[in-house]
């Protein structure tokens, strides 16, 4: 919640892999779906990350470039890695605190 609060001034958004109404209703379960102006999953548009489609259909929706779009995710090869093939500046939550090697970025 401290990092949404601090974020309030920009427009989030979520791209999620899920189901719309499941994701919809995690969101309202923990009280923070009002924080994201969009959501875009998968079974509502026909694409999935790590397919960059979803990336440009959400920038797209939104009506801004992917160059001035971050992504934060917590898989490098599905979210990051296919985020930036579009343009998107990706962000890897590494929650694992995954060493990053070469062979992770191919």
């Amino acid at each position: 919640m401290p990092c949404l609060k601090r974020l309030k001034n920009y427009r989030l958004g979520i791209i999620s892999n899920g189901d719309y109404n499941q994701q919809l209703l995690k969101l309202e379960k923990i009280g923070i779906k009002d924080y994201f102006e969009v959501i875009i999953t998968a079974d509502d548009v026909g694409v999935a990350k790590p397919d960059i489609k979803i990336f440009d259909i959400a920038c797209k929706k939104v009506k801004i470039s992917p160059s001035n779009c971050y992504y934060i995710g917590d898989d490098l090869k599905t979210d990051i890695l296919s985020c930036e093939k579009v343009g998107i500046k990706g962000i890897w939550l590494n929650r694992k605190n995954i060493k990053l090697t070469y062979q992770m970025l191919k």
